[in-house]
């Protein structure tokens, strides 16, 4: 059993990471619209589609987990959990590495959060506003996300499934019935 709540740690920490490619993809594809000689509706409908991939994608990791968790433990509770675990573990690795990023790589605009600018005597001054905002602020305001939508996400995967699991064990049974029948 425990092995199963490693793996979705393991997984929320992984999709995290993916999610900050994902997303920087995403946005090199939308481009500038106003330079493009798209219809209007045409330019909605593709926005409306980057908006669902932007949300849809915590689905990938999330219903499968969910699945899993009550296949293994009969749970709509634990299955709700097991959501909670991959989404948490996702929030603090994509902000783990916005966090590496800000500190080693940089970011376009905020070059001045280096790590090798350090010895600046402004340094942290300078550097703890931003990191409040961008990376505190953001992590309190999605783990919430991610403990109230992934339990609802995952007890309402789950449930769906154990739903799809009986109507199917139903059809099975007439079908079988059927066939025995003279």
């Amino acid at each position: 059993m425990k092995r199963r709540w490693w793996k979705y740690l393991l997984t929320g920490l992984a999709f995290g990471i993916a999610d900050w490619f994902f997303l920087q993809g995403l946005g090199s594809l939308t481009g500038n619209f106003s330079d493009r000689d798209i219809h209007f509706i045409l330019q909605l409908a593709i926005i409306a589609l980057i908006i669902t991939a932007n949300w849809g994608i915590w689905l990938v990791p999330a219903i499968p987990a969910a699945i899993y968790e009550e296949r293994q433990s009969q749970s709509l509770w634990r299955a709700g959990l097991a959501c909670v675990i991959v989404w948490s573990a996702a929030i603090f690795s994509y902000y783990a590495f916005y966090t590496y990023l800000l500190l080693f790589d940089g970011v376009i605009h905020l070059e001045f959060m280096r790590y090798s600018n350090r010895e600046s005597p402004t340094y942290w001054e300078d550097f703890m506003p931003p990191f409040r905002r961008l990376i505190i602020r953001q992590v309190l305001e999605w783990i919430g996300v991610a403990i109230v939508g992934g339990a609802v996400v995952g007890v309402v995967s789950a449930l769906l499934y154990r739903r799809f699991q009986q109507r199917s064990l139903k059809k099975t049974r007439t079908t079988e019935e059927q066939h025995t029948t003279p």
